[in-house]
């Protein structure tokens, strides 16, 4: 989940919370257990770290073979669980790419972004790893739209 922002994080647990609740008042099978770990992730999403701590996280969620174990006292400190703390790691990776930081205004998910604005995914992955780069008046049209529609 590198590179997932929080407000992304947020909108899938509500969205996860939503659809259960919706098959429980339709009276079918639903996971309370689902909507219990939904609502948890997003108290954790309001976690704040210290710089410090946002610069280990980075570090950790940016290496190849990390040692999680490292970040126990962080873990402990928030009290979350090891599958949190990871997804929160990924919050403190930081991109370059205007395509990236303009999408995160609109917390959509790539997925979403790219069907919203016609953009094939594998065009915005690539623009957002920096494979390529878009031309300079999409990036400043893109952004004005998406500023208008979620600004």
């Amino acid at each position: 989940m590198i590179g997932m922002s929080r407000e992304a994080i947020k909108r899938n647990a509500q969205s996860d919370i939503e659809y259960q609740t919706k098959l429980a008042r339709a009276g079918k099978d639903f996971s309370a257990v689902d909507i219990m770990k939904s609502e948890r992730m997003l108290k954790v999403a309001e976690i704040e770290f210290t710089p410090e701590e946002r610069e280990q996280l980075k570090a950790m969620a940016l290496h190849p073979n990390p040692d999680w174990h490292q970040a126990k006292p962080i873990k402990e400190k928030y009290q979350i669980s090891w599958n949190e703390l990871k997804t929160l790691a990924g919050t403190c990776v930081e991109s370059n790419s205007e395509i990236k930081r303009i999408r995160n205004i609109s917390g959509l998910s790539r997925q979403e972004f790219a069907k919203k604005y016609g953009i094939p995914i594998r065009t915005l992955e690539k623009w957002e790893r920096e494979e390529i780069k878009p031309a300079e008046y999409l990036i400043s049209l893109l952004d004005r739209v998406v500023r208008e529609d979620f600004g």
